[in-house]
């Protein structure tokens, strides 16, 4: 190993990218947005010096921490189409996409901290928007109504809006288990009375 611009032992040939970016953002949720860089080249096994030869800045580390990844819905998708009932369905969907939000929560409340977001003066890291990923937790939704609307079983004008609502719910949900006022083990039970109250603004008439 050759020592570093900063007088530590570089270690850049021996964690991958992805590897040290996991331990930086569980740091960050552990510890918050103030921990020092030093604190975080603890946790990764590194100097600060090759958190520095990779991120220009300890906000630059942060953006590339907490991008989100995508929800990836796939198989809940594939499992609510085999449900008879658009209800059923989306209840499937949305456990798997509460699971997402919930996982995400923790990094999703340090970004909306984090000053440089609340001024407006960064909202992307290589080009891509941190939220993006998760923007695509709609779809899904949006593609299991568009099949039981041809079916009949939904009212094609009120997808987008019944979509919207139930994703919105959900990340009410999720912030709500983060901050202690409900209780995830009641998640089941929600749902489905969500997406009953839901069912009676889509049900044909």
């Amino acid at each position: 190993m050759q020592e570093d611009s900063y007088g530590g032992m570089s270690r850049t040939k021996e964690i991958d990218d992805q590897t040290l970016l996991e331990a930086c953002r569980a740091a960050f949720v552990r510890e918050g947005i103030g921990v020092s860089t030093r604190r975080l080249a603890q946790h990764v096994g590194v100097s600060e010096g090759v958190l520095f030869q990779r991120f220009h800045s300890k906000d630059e580390l942060f953006l590339a921490c907490m991008r989100l990844p995508p929800p990836a819905l796939e198989g809940a998708l594939e499992q609510a189409l085999a449900r008879k009932s658009v209800e059923a369905g989306l209840v499937v969907v949305g456990a798997a996409a509460l699971e997402y939000l919930r996982a995400q929560m923790p990094v999703v409340l340090l970004v909306l901290a984090h000053p440089k977001h609340r001024d407006g003066s960064w909202s992307t890291h290589d080009g891509h928007r941190l939220l993006d990923d998760a923007r695509t937790l709609h779809e899904p939704f949006a593609q299991l109504l568009a099949v039981h609307a041809k079916r009949g079983a939904v009212q094609g004008r009120h997808r987008a809006a019944i979509v919207e609502l139930l994703v919105s719910a959900l990340l009410a949900r999720a912030i709500h288990v983060q901050l202690g006022v409900d209780d995830p083990a009641g998640d089941g039970r929600w749902l489905e009375q969500t997406v009953a109250a839901l069912a009676r603004g889509f049900a044909p008439r």
